[in-house]
């Protein structure tokens, strides 16, 4: 049973993610004025407001003298604050060319000293730790659950379960599967046309499918009250369950802006966003050197003409009645900027009440990027990079040499979660160096400690040799104040892996082999390495089984430092002073997506059982490696591999088109595409886009609009055929073992299920027998 969502826009959203960071001193200040609430719609007299305190002295890192950012925050009481504030900062950083330094965005040029680096995005997506198994227990005690960082704190995924149903999110596409069963049936399929779902989170009957929106025009956002410079558009999908199992779609929430992470302690959930203010402003681009005078007085004329609701993503509301509402998402009251400037970029922590049907929420927007997300049950922390600039144009435009300063460092911003009405800011603090992903950060007994690689950045150039620290952090009068570390951790090499457990901390570098250092963190103020273990290859995902075993997932690698294969890892750590690899699991000419999404890892305590989706391209292997964990001992059990699924056409309402019956010359772009293998799928409006076995993207992807078939070669009497109505058109890649590889794998019951890009396969527990395939 299959239905679609309605049609609210329809392209495919590319979401760019940029790193943007300034170091400068920030001034703050706005006269008195009067001016419209953009969340009320009330008008209201306001004044200045002062800023929060700075930070000054220096905190003590590995053995160095470590100077402290002015990261603390200053809040806003009013809108008008805010957006002398605002104008004060932009309109002395803006350049020819916005708030970039050019065609070379990572060139400062001369003469603005004060324009920021921008950093490319890293591609790693912010990832959670790996499960407590204690966690599955509590949850329900007969099924396992999402793979979380922190007992307690639920992660969004692709795959939800409440022991009853499996929900499960392939494509573009919400399916139901009854988990009560050992067959597997699908229950229901909710099709959403016009999103892209990447994740979601499950609170009783209620799901939020969250997603990013297909950008047809720019009216969707022309409703919103955007200006029309394309912003990225996200959306969160509330869909009810009902006893049956059948889906429904009760409300949706559309925010300009880009998917960052989530986070659900209780029934409280905890949407992390970015949005780029520079986009929605109208700036111009000089056509050549000697137009950059005129280019800059425009976007500085735009800078103050801006108004307040240009700077902060915008939200529209509508309910499963058709009522809809909106406005500007964050109160003026609820900004908060460092002291020290820091881009003009917000992360915003949006907070709603899974419990109750789906609202606007409560909104706490933060200046500045945010690279790496941690939460603990009581406090969600940002942490945000900066570089300096350091490479100038020199005279007539010619780039002068030199590298990007490796010298950069990590603002980390702590906010208390522990109220559902909405976040609140605590202190922040920095760190020198960069953070691997959230693994890096964890909250124990009041301190947070933070694990960092100082050196060259991965992007770029020859610097200092790398070296990794972790730090011990507490706040105090608004400042997270570094109360103890320990350094020169792997000279030379790069954090893998990362995992804070209680009091002990282990830390995985790598270059040619891998060191495992157990760290003693009972002293915060005297953390210290205790035991060191040098092995071949490295662990980038590690998972404790016991207090005295801890099971790390990675490559193997020769004493070259060459990686051969995936590697599974069995450590004795009941010795904190001489930490072993007692046993080991090695898969060569293979990866395993644990190594960088750890929610692909499941280990079932009941029966100390560890699930490793495992892909070998070169060995055809495709599936999962399931492992029986003892005292000091790894043992393969099975090779689960997902069986055939019966259905190998298209969809209802899809077709593919023949390609002799396009008409295309040799010379078609189209007519290429097709002769490498690719089928050309067309599809009425409402059905769902997909081709067993094959990847399909819009012809949008392209570069030329779907329905302008022309464009690509095809005969306008052809094109009068196949457009008529509002057909889709998609080109398709046979994916070969792509959608044979294993996503997830979840416990209920008795049943072991494996599930797939389009197939869910149920296992029999006992003997990790096949019982039955289904497609999504």
């Amino acid at each position: 049973m299959a239905r679609t969502t309605s049609k609210w826009m329809t392209r495919r959203l590319l979401v760019v993610l940029a790193v943007v960071a300034l170091a400068a001193t920030a001034c703050s200040g706005g006269d008195a004025d009067t001016t419209t609430s953009a969340t009320t719609g009330t008008t209201e007299t306001t004044g200045t407001t002062g800023g929060g305190s700075s930070l000054g002295g220096t905190g003590q890192g590995a053995g160095v003298g470590v100077p402290a950012l002015a990261v603390a925050l200053q809040q806003f009481d009013q809108c008008d604050a805010l957006l002398g504030w605002l104008h004060a900062e932009a309109v002395d950083r803006v350049g020819p060319y916005g708030f970039d330094s050019g065609p070379y965005p990572w060139i400062a040029r001369s003469g603005t000293d004060d324009v920021a680096f921008e950093a490319p995005a890293t591609t790693f997506t912010a990832a959670a730790d790996g499960a407590d198994f204690a966690a599955s227990e509590e949850a329900g005690g007969g099924f396992s659950t999402t793979n979380v960082q922190e007992a307690g704190v639920d992660e969004p995924d692709i795959v939800k379960t409440d022991g009853q149903w499996l929900f499960i999110l392939s494509e573009n596409k919400l399916s139901v599967v009854a988990a009560s069963s050992r067959t597997p049936t699908v229950v229901d399929t909710l099709v959403f046309e016009d999103v892209y779902p990447q994740n979601m989170l499950l609170n009783g009957d209620r799901l939020y499918v969250l997603g990013n929106h297909y950008l047809e025009d720019v009216v969707p956002m022309e409703r919103l009250g955007i200006p029309a410079s394309a912003q990225d558009l996200f959306v969160i999908a509330e869909v009810i369950v009902g006893d049956d199992g059948l889906l429904s779609e009760a409300g949706r929430l559309e925010i300009s802006g880009g998917y960052v992470t989530a986070r659900k302690v209780g029934q409280g959930a905890r949407i992390v966003l970015r949005h780029d203010a520079s986009r929605s402003l109208p700036f111009v681009f000089p056509g050549g050197q000697h137009a950059e005078e005129t280019a800059l007085e425009a976007n500085r004329q735009a800078v103050l003409n801006s108004t307040i609701e240009d700077w902060f993503p915008w939200y529209r509301l509508v309910t499963a009645d058709g009522n809809e509402s909106g406005g500007m998402l964050p109160s003026c009251d609820r900004v908060t900027a460092p002291q020290e400037f820091s881009g003009m970029s917000t992360v915003s922590v949006l907070t709603l009440d899974m419990s109750a049907p789906l609202t606007a929420g409560d909104t706490m927007t933060l200046f500045g990027a945010a690279d790496t997300i941690y939460a603990s049950t009581s406090s969600l922390y940002a942490a945000t990079y900066t570089y300096p600039p350091v490479v100038l144009f020199g005279e007539e435009g010619v780039v002068s040499e030199g590298d990007p300063d490796p010298d950069f460092t990590s603002a980390i911003h702590q906010f208390d979660i522990s109220d559902l009405a909405g976040a609140t800011y605590v202190a922040s603090g920095a760190v020198p160096g960069h953070l691997l992903n959230q693994f890096a950060m964890s909250e124990y007994e009041g301190h947070v400690r933070v694990a960092t690689t100082e050196g060259s950045p991965w992007w770029c150039c020859e610097g200092p040799e790398s070296v990794s620290s972790v730090f011990v952090l507490r706040a105090q009068d608004g400042e997270l104040v570094t109360v103890g570390s320990v350094g020169d951790l792997g000279l030379g090499e790069q954090i893998f892996g990362v995992r804070f457990v209680g009091d002990v901390g282990y830390v995985v570098t790598f270059r040619q082999t891998d060191p495992l250092y157990v760290i003693d963190l009972r002293d915060p103020a005297a953390p210290a390495v205790t035991g060191e273990l040098k092995i071949t290859g490295y662990s980038s995902y590690l998972h404790p089984i016991s207090d005295d075993f801890v099971l790390g997932i990675g490559q193997e690698a020769t004493l070259e430092g060459r990686t051969i294969g995936t590697k599974v890892s069995l450590f004795d750590v009941s010795d904190p002073t001489n930490p072993l690899e007692v046993d080991r699991w090695v898969l060569e000419q293979s990866s395993s997506p644990v190594e960088w999404d750890h929610k692909a890892f499941l280990y079932w305590e009941p029966q100390n059982l560890a699930v490793v989706p495992v892909d070998s391209w070169r060995g055809e292997q495709f599936g999962a490696v399931a492992l029986a964990v003892g005292d000091g001992s790894l043992a393969e059990r099975a090779r689960i591999a997902l069986g055939p699924v019966a259905q190998t056409g298209p969809p209802p309402g899809c077709e593919i088109v023949d390609t002799g019956d396009l008409g295309l010359s040799e010379d078609s772009e189209l007519f290429w595409i097709l002769e490498e293998g690719a089928s050309f799928l067309r599809c009425d409006e409402g059905s769902a886009r997909t081709l067993p076995g094959h990847y399909c993207e819009s012809l949008e992807n392209f570069g030329f609009p779907a329905e302008d078939l022309s464009a690509f070669g095809v005969p306008q009497d052809v094109v009068d055929d196949l457009v008529g109505g509002d057909a889709s058109f998609d080109v398709c890649w046979p994916e070969g073992g792509f959608d044979r590889q294993v996503r997830r794998s979840v416990v209920v019951g008795d049943v072991l299920w494996t599930i797939g890009y389009r197939t869910v396969q149920s296992n029999d527990l006992a003997t990790l027998q096949p019982l039955g395939t289904v497609g999504l």
